[in-house]
């Protein structure tokens, strides 16, 4: 598991480890989600885009078009395009945990040495102490991928 503490110090030493957001495209750009009971667009600070699908609760990326988990080698190709290669610890978070979970137990099939910060973008802008102050980007960033969402 992965604190918000653990997350604030890799927005200040980002080469300590790689933040992974696993939510739709339109979330990590900071357009909008699905979430009715959540304020606040963007994405963690110099998080990386781990893909999800069109929408907050349909994660079409990881699956093939019969619903079946895509290749464990494509999905870390799929990754590693978007700068999460597994040379460094990687923390993922979604919205609220879940999606960030199941990320996790993929990333520990490819040995990657990974952890889940669960309290998510929930936690990270909302429900934290200090998240006013948390440092949030908009917009896609210099580590988007120059490919577009598979959907």
């Amino acid at each position: 598991m992965a604190s918000t503490r653990d997350v604030r110090d890799v927005c200040d030493n980002p080469c300590a480890a790689v933040l992974a957001d696993v939510r739709a495209w339109r979330e990590y750009v900071g357009e909008g989600h699905e979430y009715g009971y959540m304020r606040g667009l963007g994405r963690v600070r110099g998080a990386r885009w781990a893909q999800w699908g069109p929408d907050t609760y349909t994660g079409g990326d990881f699956w093939d078009g019969d619903g079946i988990l895509r290749p464990l080698d494509e999905l870390r190709r799929m990754w590693a395009s978007n700068g999460i290669d597994g040379s460094k610890t990687t923390i993922f978070y979604c919205g609220t945990g879940w999606r960030s979970s199941f990320a996790l137990l993929i990333g520990l099939s490819l040995g990657m040495n990974c952890r889940n910060y669960d309290g998510g973008w929930l936690a990270w802008a909302h429900t934290d102490a200090n998240a006013a102050s948390n440092p949030c980007d908009v917009g896609p960033s210099e580590n988007s991928p120059s490919n577009t969402p598979l959907r």
